[in-house]
């Protein structure tokens, strides 16, 4: 008999912060910023426009699909009709692994019930996984489907109030205490090889403000709890449970917990109102499935004295689950056995179970499966996310806003940009949509004096003109479409004159290796004329080291769409874009 407990598989929802980036006037290749002679900005991507996309496998009729065999051999279908996704336990009704002649195992009923296991007219057994949320039925298609966010943690605009349920509202957000850590689930010490079970203290001992204990659990991802005030001590031993300072357990909730405490705002028909109902229907430490292999065997291995014998399943703490062989009279007794079936699931079953009751033979071609843990808490564990569909917009004004500049034949995915300040990730409420200006700014008064159009500074020996002059709708400022720009310094505004007639110079400036460095001189030379330095804005995000994924020309690519609106009169760029999932 092979016993197979599902790992416990949490496939990584894809957790990066992601920005469209849009920019590249220096004529680098589309697959590269040129970060010292380009000029680009960054928008925060919120939430909710990234969508998980998974590979989606319709049903059909008159097709066969193959039986569960391990957590990396299994087939799972999708129900156009009621957005269920189902997998298959088996594809015959005596859940026989090997064929008889002339047998026919095509698929001619969809499975339709919405919860727990059921077996169809034509053998099929099927279990029902997740459902599509009613808001991303736009996404399937008869490759892809949407995987649902199953999240729980509400929507804040603010950051405080996403540090309230933990630290309190008002100066609690900056409370100073002990940080307490617990494990969501069980683990085991790579180093000492100490046993953690879910709910057990960690052995950080940590002082910190309350909204960075908060900080650190999600980075970690574990429970927390916050001790206000404790401010001194520590723990002499690292075994678990050691650590004085704060509770030895915690409570960890489940997803099924987390929902029901949330049941009155779940939305009819969502696919969190669906999830809290197979949870609610669905015995996790139950036996999955059972199936037989009989190819191998005699007809005398086969016969048996008992009719339709039950099983026995033993195992250190799972009780009630039933399995059955299924045979034919064949004479006195004298019983064929050709199928098995699972009558009963049971409970707490979280070893191997071992089944008795017949002769080893029969018993070592049963091959009996036993849930995973958390089984409904992660759609991607039989649907993994292929890819992240990402639909966002840049408007003119944001980018105007920015740079001055509408050109932008340059487009791309940046991830994971850290704060030039202090190289930590920021921190973002759930659809925040920041724009970022990615260079170093150097504004520079001179008055009314004349543009010039060459040379740019006689210390660089470069040259350049200024193009077409615009005028920007949304603030009045006039603008040139083509900067001046070398390999130091980068003047992304052309000239711009106010409403009043006052002028400015802007610049965006690089004169060293980093992108971000620029001379403290207050005075900035443009064609022989000096001028008074303003102001020097250096960016807030350092994109040397983050990751850039899909770029794109947007003149030639058609997953950019620019509209102007009959209500705001502004223009607007749409990007659809999808962006691989690499493991």
């Amino acid at each position: 008999m092979t016993t197979t407990p599902l790992a416990s598989t949490n496939i990584k929802q894809k957790t990066e912060q992601l920005y469209i980036v849009a920019g590249g006037l220096c004529g680098a290749p589309d697959g590269e910023f040129a970060l010292q002679r380009d000029t680009f900005i960054a928008k925060k991507i919120p939430d909710s426009q990234i969508h998980l996309i998974a590979t989606n496998n319709p049903w059909q009729a008159e097709k066969t699909y193959n039986y569960y065999v391990s957590e990396q051999d299994y087939t799972t279908v999708y129900n156009q009709d009621n957005g269920i996704v189902y997998l298959c336990l088996h594809n015959n009704a005596n859940f026989r692994n090997d064929t008889e002649p002339g047998e026919s195992r095509v698929s001619l009923e969809a499975p339709s019930h919405t919860t727990g296991r059921q077996t169809y007219s034509d053998g099929y057994t099927w279990l029902p996984l997740w459902k599509v949320d009613f808001t991303e039925y736009e996404y399937v298609t008869s490759t892809e489907i949407p995987v649902p966010d199953l999240s729980t943690e509400a929507d804040y605009n603010t950051l405080a109030e996403k540090y309230e349920p933990l630290c309190g509202t008002g100066t609690g957000v900056t409370a100073f205490g002990c940080c307490c850590l617990y494990f969501k689930e069980n683990s085991i010490d790579e180093i000492t090889g100490e046993v953690y079970s879910a709910g057990d203290v960690t052995n950080e001992v940590i002082f910190s403000d309350c909204f960075e204990c908060q900080k650190m659990a999600d980075a970690l991802n574990r429970d927390v709890l916050f001790l206000s005030g404790i401010t001194a001590g520590g723990i002499t031993s690292s075994h678990p449970l050691e650590n004085p300072l704060c509770p030895a357990t915690k409570t960890i909730q489940t997803l099924q917990q987390q929902l029901q405490a949330d049941v009155y705002n779940l939305i009819p028909g969502s696919s969190k109102e669906y999830q809290l109902e197979l949870l609610n229907n669905h015995n996790e430490t139950g036996l999955m499935v059972v199936n037989i292999d009989l190819s191998s065997l005699t007809d005398t291995q086969r016969t048996i004295t008992q009719d339709n014998p039950y099983l026995t399943v033993s195992d250190v703490s799972g009780t009630g689950g039933v399995v059955q062989l299924k045979t034919n009279p064949i004479g006195l007794n004298s019983h064929y056995v050709y199928g098995v079936q699972l009558v009963t699931e049971g409970s707490g079953y979280g070893n191997l179970p071992i089944l008795s009751g017949v002769n080893s033979t029969l018993i070592n071609a049963i091959n009996l499966f036993v849930y995973p843990e958390n089984f409904y808490d992660n759609p991607e564990l039989f649907t993994p996310v292929i890819k992240r569909k990402i639909e966002t917009y840049l408007e003119e004004s944001e980018i105007s806003a920015a740079v001055h500049q509408t050109s932008i034949p340059k487009i791309a995915i940046m991830a994971d940009a850290k704060l030039l300040s202090n190289g930590a990730l920021p921190n973002y409420t759930k659809n925040d949509s920041t724009v970022f200006d990615l260079q170093t700014k150097v504004v520079a008064k001179r008055g009314a004096e004349s543009i010039p159009a060459a040379p740019i500074n006689p210390a660089f020996n470069h040259t350049a003109t200024l193009g077409t002059l615009q005028t920007n709708n949304d603030t009045g400022y006039q603008y040139y479409t083509s900067a001046l720009r070398n390999d130091n310094l980068v003047a992304i505004d052309g000239s711009v004159t106010l409403l009043n007639g006052n002028q400015a110079k802007g610049y965006y400036v690089d004169i060293s290796d980093s992108p971000y460095s620029v001379s403290a001189s207050n005075i900035l030379t443009i064609g022989g004329i000096t001028h008074a330095i303003d102001s020097i804005t250096r960016p807030t995000l350092d994109v040397t080291t983050a990751k850039f994924y899909n770029f794109n020309s947007i003149a030639s690519n058609p997953i950019v769409i620019k509209q102007t609106s009959d209500q705001t009169s502004k223009n607007r760029w749409y990007f659809n874009i999808d962006l691989a999932v690499t493991t």
